[in-house]
């Protein structure tokens, strides 16, 4: 009997030698696990962090674009506007150039008669 309980007892430490190192295999794995979770899980952030300010960024730049598409607009009707005003002054002007040559013409005249008096 005693060779039976010698063969049971190495049993029992082969088991507990096999088990003490699945143990050990298991529980290093885990903690490998773990700290890629935690790195990954950091290099996640960090990644979701510049997404979100790219996000804030093309925001402000779409508002900025906004703004600048509206005075671009306001600026072309006042184009128009002011297309429209020296279309309709064009006579006027061209009248009043016409106006101030004749006068030249006519102090001229005059001036040129007054001489020969």
């Amino acid at each position: 009997m005693e060779i039976l309980d010698h063969e049971s007892s190495t049993r029992t430490g082969f088991e507990k030698s096999e088990t003490g190192v699945i143990n050990l295999w298991l529980s290093g794995g885990l903690v490998i696990a773990v700290l890629g979770y935690a790195v990954l899980s950091g290099m996640l952030i960090l990644k979701l962090g510049g997404f979100e300010d790219t996000k804030r960024q093309a925001q402000e730049a779409e508002v900025a674009l906004g703004n600048a598409r509206t005075e671009l607009s306001t600026l072309r009707h006042e184009i128009d506007a002011m297309e429209k005003q020296r279309g309709i002054l064009a006579p006027t002007i061209a009248d009043w150039e016409k106006r101030l040559k004749e006068k030249a013409e006519a102090e001229a005249a005059l001036t040129a008669l007054e001489s020969k008096r």
